[in-house]
C-alpha cells in the first residue's frame, strides 16, 4: 500500500524469525516429524554417526563447545579480539532428520556426509578481514584433510562465505567464514525460500562467542 517491495518485506521477515526463534521452533517442528515417520530413525543414525566418529551427536556438542573455545583463544593470540572486532561465532551439531534427508539426496552413507560439525564465523562488514580471519582457519585451526578443495587457495575467486573443513582428532568440522552483510543476505534468502516451500537446512545453534569464557560457556 505504501510502496514497500517484496525483498523488503522478505528481508525484515528474516530479521524477526532471527530475532524470535523461528529457526529454532523448524528445527524441534522437523525433529518431531522425522522421529513420528521413522520411529527408529533417529536411533539409527545415533548409531551410525557413533560408529564414523566414535561419539554419539548430543555428546558432540559439548566437544564442539570445546572445538569453539580452543578457535576464540587462537584468534585472539593471533591479535583479533572477538569481542573487541565484534567477531561473532555459531556452531551446529547436524540434527538425524537432516543427516538422513542428506543421505537421501546425495545417495550416499554416512560417510558422505561431511558437514556433521560446523563452525559460523561472522566478521563485520570487512572482506579484507574475512580473509585474514578465514586464513587463520585454513592455517592454525585443527588440520589439513588432505582434500585440494579444501584448500584456502582454491576458494579465492569466491566472495561469499568461505568453507574451510579441518580436521580434529579424527572429526571435520566444517568452517564458514562469513561478513554480517553476507550472513544477513543468508538469512534473507533462507527464510524467503521457507515461506514459498519449506526449508530443509539445518539451523545452527543459537549462540553467540564474544570471547568471555565465563559468559560464554556458563
Amino acid at each position: 500500500k505504501h510502496g514497500v517491495n517484496a525483498d523488503d518485506l522478505e528481508y525484515l521477515y528474516a530479521l524477526l524469525a532471527e530475532m524470535y526463534k523461528f529457526d529454532n521452533i523448524q528445527k524441534e517442528l522437523r525433529s518431531g516429524a522425522f522421529s513420528l515417520r521413522n520411529e527408529k530413525g533417529a536411533a539409527e543414525i545415533e548409531k551410525m554417526v557413533k560408529k564414523k566418529l566414535g561419539i554419539g551427536l548430543k555428546a558432540l556438542k559439548h566437544e564442539l563447545n570445546q572445538i569453539v573455545r580452543k578457535v576464540i583463544d587462537i584468534i585472539d593470540e593471533e591479535k583479533f579480539p572477538i569481542r573487541k572486532m565484534g567477531i561473532k561465532i555459531k556452531f551446529r551439531v547436524k540434527e538425524p532428520y537432516s543427516i538422513d534427508r542428506k543421505m537421501t539426496e546425495k545417495k550416499v552413507g554416512i560417510s558422505g556426509i561431511g558437514d556433521i560439525l560446523a563452525i559460523e564465523i561472522i566478521t563485520p562488514n570487512n572482506d579484507a578481514l574475512k580473509w585474514e580471519i578465514a586464513g587463520i582457519v585454513d592455517t592454525k585451526v585443527g588440520k589439513n584433510t588432505q582434500d585440494p578443495r579444501d584448500r584456502l587457495d582454491y576458494k579465492q575467486s569466491r566472495t561469499q562465505a568461505i568453507h574451510i573443513p579441518r580436521h580434529f582428532d579424527g572429526k571435520i568440522v566444517e568452517f564458514q567464514v562469513m561478513t554480517m552483510k553476507e550472513y544477513e543476505e543468508g538469512q534473507h534468502r533462507r527464510w524467503a525460500h521457507y515461506r514459498i516451500k519449506g526449508f530443509p537446512g539445518q539451523v545452527f545453534e543459537d549462540r553467540d562467542f564474544i570471547g568471555d569464557p565465563e559468559e560464554d560457556f556458563k
